[in-house]
């Protein structure tokens, strides 16, 4: 544990980035901003939902894994801030990112479901195991939040570096919901498979909730590229890194289209939620006798380390990471 405090400590006097400014409206000294993003996530247990076991009763069967691969999806980023004439400068913004990932399975073979609720049905003193299905489907939706106040000064090196470092606070919420159905149960006597017939099919819902807040520390570089009268091309790097205090709540219901429902709970998780992200990308600065404009095209990648933690029956609680990466195209306004 302390081991892993150090090394997320270490991560985030490393740096990370403050905002990108996909549009931004300046007046003065004041200014607001908004972003586009185009993100996918990579969720550590989203690769194995369900499986299926085919051709069943032989020596030599085969296993099929059902996964949820997400879709990309558009997301933003929408803020306001304040620039003094000494360089230094304060920020927030709010991201918001929706996404799902669907998937389905079905006969020939067995589909067998890694979920507690499953396990207890038709089994309530834990002996045995619970049904296994002729056809199942996910739908697995994640709710991204996060909030962060930023206050952050500008250092020109020299003419081929700009240096932005910046000290900050950001807190999320981020939901997770796994929306399952279960179709043509079966149970196993004498190693045969034999329907039941107290229901026909089944939902197994799962949440993991989680809210955090916590110090955050970042650096922002620009690096000149080519020079021009009315303005320049510059390479971008951002990098940044976060350890939240965060909260993890977990619920687990079972519920077959007849009358019988397993309703699993788990202790509500208190603990550290690192992160870190980072931004590479090309900037475009252009002068103009009215307005200076920016317009900026890369890739943000973010990793949140621990955020999964709900229990499956084969591997306990578990304790996974999600990322989230893609493009992003930014276009700024100065007055």
């Amino acid at each position: 544990m302390k081991k892993g405090i150090l090394i997320s400590l270490l991560a985030i006097t490393m740096a990370f980035t403050s905002s990108l400014y996909a549009f931004q409206y300046t007046k003065g000294s004041a200014f607001v901003f908004a972003d586009v993003l185009e993100w996918q996530v990579r969720e550590g247990s989203a690769d194995m939902v369900g499986e299926q076991i085919s051709p069943v009763g032989t020596a030599n069967p085969s296993v099929k894994l059902l996964d949820a691969p997400f879709n990309w999806n558009t997301g933003f980023r929408i803020g306001v801030g304040y620039k003094n004439l000494n360089q230094s400068d304060s920020v927030v913004y709010y991201t918001g990112y929706h996404t799902q990932a669907t998937n389905q399975i079905s006969a020939p073979g067995q589909v067998y479901s890694p979920y507690l609720g499953n396990f207890f049905q038709n089994n309530t003193n834990g002996k045995d195991n619970g049904p296994f299905y002729d056809a199942a489907s996910v739908r697995w939706k994640i709710n991204y939040n996060t909030l962060d106040f930023e206050l952050g000064r500008t250092f020109k090196i020299d003419n081929i570096l700009t240096l932005r470092p910046f000290l900050g606070l950001k807190g999320a919420i981020i939901n997770q919901n796994i929306y399952t159905n279960w179709q043509g149960p079966n149970t196993l006597s004498s190693k045969v498979p034999v329907p039941i017939t107290t229901f026909t099919s089944a939902t197994e819902n799962l949440s993991n909730y989680f809210s955090g807040i916590g110090p955050a520390f970042g650096l922002n570089t620009t690096w000149p590229v080519h020079q021009f009268t009315q303005g320049s091309v510059n390479l971008i790097g951002d990098f940044s890194a976060a350890l939240l205090w965060g909260l993890w709540r977990y619920k687990d219901i079972y519920q077959t289209d007849g009358s019988s429902s397993v309703n699993v709970t788990g202790n509500t998780v208190n603990g550290a939620a690192p992160m870190t992200k980072a931004f590479v990308g090309l900037e475009w600065m252009g002068s103009f006798s009215k307005a200076d404009v920016n317009v900026r095209l890369g890739y943000e990648g973010q990793v949140w380390f621990d955020q999964l933690q709900f229990n499956t029956l084969s591997s306990g609680r578990l304790n996974d990471l999600m990322s989230l990466q893609g493009a992003v195209l930014d276009f700024r306004v100065n007055f």
